[in-house]
């Protein structure tokens, strides 16, 4: 009756008990019967309801003996009814609206106060949200700068191992050089001893030949001197009748001698 809505009755789905349980709304009419339902007394409190052609307040007529309620417009309002008691039964029927609507007010109230809390509390989650978003932000932007920093380090890291990888290229280059000058060092020098070998055997035959020559020499000094010495004495009377000879010439290391 407060605000309109449409459910199945308190018994039978009771989802009109549910929308007073979430609404505080007391009173509900019943279509079919036309009374109204108190949440609040768990009864009927129907005696009162407005007739179709006129808007009058009149006392809801009694169950029929078939147990079938009667819409006022369907029976004679009898004339005797006490306006007095019609007035008592208006002013308690605006009480309990008055009463209904002081009610909802408090309900609304209640709703109001709990949506504002609602607010604040969304408002203060809000903030601490915002906060979480700039603290975030900020550990953003440091992670960020942090990136920068390792990508500014990845490129130098990068140009240190291509600088590194050039001169390891280079340092293979002169390895490869160098093996090769010393492999051609090791081939003369195999050459140059070769060469030396053949040279000292050389050198050994000469000297041999020398000594040779020598000894040679030696000979024939020695008999130039025997000839020089028998020309020098050869008019002398006591060597006359003698005789003239070469010695034999010794080994080396031997004493010489001549006849």
């Amino acid at each position: 009756m407060i605000c309109g809505h449409i459910g199945c009755g308190r018994y039978n789905g009771a989802h009109a008990f549910d929308h007073h349980l979430s609404t505080n709304h007391l009173y509900a009419l019943e279509l079919e019967t036309q009374r109204v339902w108190d949440y609040a007394g768990d009864g009927y409190v129907h005696r009162l309801i407005q007739t179709k052609s006129d808007g009058k307040l009149v006392e809801f007529p009694p169950v029929a003996s078939t147990g079938t309620y009667y819409h006022p417009d369907d029976r004679e309002v009898d004339d005797d009814i006490s306006r007095e008691k019609l007035d008592a039964m208006g002013m308690e029927y605006t009480y309990l609206l008055t009463s209904q609507l002081d009610s909802q007010r408090v309900y609304y109230e209640e709703k109001i106060t709990a949506a504002a809390d609602k607010a604040a509390k969304t408002g203060k989650a809000l903030d601490q949200a915002n906060a979480q978003i700039g603290a975030l932000e900020k550990r953003l932007d440091e992670f960020s700068l942090q990136i920068q920093k390792m990508n500014e380090e990845r490129q130098h890291l990068l140009h240190s191992l291509q600088e590194s990888i050039r001169a390891k290229e280079k340092t293979e280059a002169k390895t490869v050089k160098l093996v090769d000058t010393v492999r051609s060092l090791q081939k003369e020098l195999k050459e140059e001893r070769l060469l030396s070998e053949g040279l000292l055997v050389k050198v050994k035959t000469l000297s041999e030949e020398n000594e040779k020559f020598v000894s040679e020499r030696n000979d024939l000094q020695e008999q130039n001197q025997d000839l020089m010495f028998m020309l020098e004495n050869m008019g002398r009377e006591d060597i006359k009748g003698g005789d003239v000879g070469i010695a034999q010439t010794k080994k080396k290391g031997s004493q010489r001698g001549r006849k």
